[in-house]
């Protein structure tokens, strides 16, 4: 399994503090504007990782993208059945993260939960904009990619 990292513009890590429990299983990707369009996600992998990766795989009763309030639920819930189907099937997947901070939402039209997949963070969301929870600071997304075999470079 790969997990992947979005940094900030800055070229800082955006997991801070919980990126130290993933420091050996995750591969540091910078990406110059956090903002680009998922369209080029697969392009810019193959560039900078040299593998091709299916956008939304088959993942029987999991969704292929989601948020969290931090890393523990994700952790918990998602890499044991990924892990799971990798021993079955053999199959290969990645994860891409990226921090959402509260501190840099507008506050109206900012980020909001509806767009991004299943919440199945512990905390309770109260509002559907992340400017407008009295709980959340940030969010974490993550987004599963199957490896293509053989498609190393």
């Amino acid at each position: 399994m790969v997990f992947v990292e979005k940094k900030a513009e800055n070229g800082k890590s955006s997991l801070k503090g919980e990126k130290a429990k993933w420091q050996e299983k995750t591969v540091d990707v910078y990406m110059k504007s956090p903002r680009r369009k998922r369209d080029n996600m697969k392009d810019h992998m193959v560039k900078t990782i040299g593998f091709e990766l299916e956008r939304y795989p088959e993942l029987d009763d999991m969704s292929p993208y989601g948020t969290s309030d931090h890393i523990d639920p994700i952790e918990e819930k998602i890499l044991p059945k990924l892990q799971k189907i990798e021993k079955e099937t053999g199959r290969k997947f990645l994860i891409d993260f990226e921090i959402v901070e509260k501190k840099n939402q507008p506050p109206k039209n900012g980020w909001r939960w509806s767009k991004w997949g299943p919440y199945i963070g512990e905390k309770k969301r109260q509002a559907e904009y992340l400017y407008d929870e009295p709980e959340f600071d940030t969010v974490l997304l993550y987004h599963i990619y199957e490896i293509i075999p053989d498609s190393q470079n």
